[in-house]
């Protein structure tokens, strides 16, 4: 009895890591990208920051997530994209949001492109404005270079109107 309990935990260990494609898979996009053939039409949990824009085309959108690696593009419902409120780019941090959906590693509908047909989705943060702070050490470069460009300068003018 011993033996087959000890057999049966070495399996289900052994077999636990093969479940990642098993139903529905949070994943990110090195897993997309690394294992998309595997991932392909199966349905995916994926979390990323809304960036760039919102792009609408007959009742649907395109929406790229960011997950801090790469990008992925989800197809969502202009319905679904209403409730997007904060894209992330320059000065500005995206909403976090969740999609549940079927991943596709060339879809067809889109031009080839890698991306997610999303089921539903989730706004799991707000995105807010990202006031930029300066850099003090660039600040304290500028002014030597410039102390020292002016000095050059300087020095060339009265070289120059010496002769």
């Amino acid at each position: 009895m011993k033996k087959f309990i000890v057999l049966w935990m070495t399996t289900v260990l052994l077999l636990w890591p093969i479940q990642i494609h098993a139903e529905t898979a949070e994943v990110s996009s090195d897993d997309l990208i690394e294992y998309s053939k595997e991932l392909d039409g199966q349905t995916v949990i994926y979390t990323g920051e809304a960036v760039g824009t919102i792009l609408k085309r007959d009742g649907y959108a395109w929406v790229n997530l960011n997950d801090g690696s790469n990008a992925i593009g989800i197809v969502i419902s202009s319905e679904m994209a209403e409730s997007i409120q904060h894209m992330g780019g320059y000065g500005q941090i995206g909403d976090q949001v969740e999609v549940v959906g079927t991943f596709h590693r060339a879809c067809a509908e889109h031009g080839g492109d890698m991306d997610i047909h999303a089921d539903t989705i989730r706004i799991v943060k707000n995105g807010s404005a990202a006031p930029e702070k300066l850099n003090t050490d660039y600040l304290i470069w500028s002014v030597i270079l410039a102390i020292g460009a002016a000095s050059f300068a300087f020095i060339v003018y009265r070289k120059t109107s010496m002769m």
